[in-house]
């Protein structure tokens, strides 16, 4: 999973909701303090990694065999690009660029591309991060010694 105890974080912003600077929010908000560790959720590619005044320290990560493209935004440094193998840390949240208080964004552009103007390109966030999450559960339930 992409944080720790992700089920238990706090939520801000959810996806599609009205925020203070937009009318419908393309990702999901998760409320941790600066410096908790972000973890690949599977083996993925951090393909573009820089500061953006909006975003500040902004990911952008291809997962091995999918065609999402998904961004994490306002982490404490920039990531390294590179691939990472699944449960290793890849950044550490942070509270930069317009960011209001320490946490990670985290959106899910459906094909693959960046288009912020077409709302129908991204995806809810909790939706793709528990498919990963059902994946390891039902792989568990038939491998895993209990």
């Amino acid at each position: 999973m992409i944080l720790k105890d992700y089920e238990k974080i706090k939520r801000g912003y959810a996806f599609g909701v009205p925020t203070h600077y937009n009318s419908f929010h393309i990702g999901l908000d998760l409320i941790v303090p600066k410096n908790t560790p972000v973890y690949a959720w599977a083996d993925l590619e951090i393909v573009n990694s820089f500061l953006g005044k909006e975003g500040g320290n902004t990911a952008w990560i291809k997962v091995d065999g999918r065609p999402e493209l998904v961004r994490l935004l306002h982490l404490n440094e920039p990531a390294k690009k590179g691939k990472y193998k699944k449960d290793v840390v890849i950044a550490k949240t942070g509270n930069t660029g317009l960011s209001t208080g320490p946490h990670l964004h985290q959106d899910v552009s459906i094909n693959g591309k960046l288009e912020l103007s077409n709302k129908k390109n991204f995806t809810d966030p909790e939706k793709y991060n528990r498919e990963f999450n059902d994946q390891e559960c039902k792989h568990c339930l038939t491998h895993c010694p209990k």
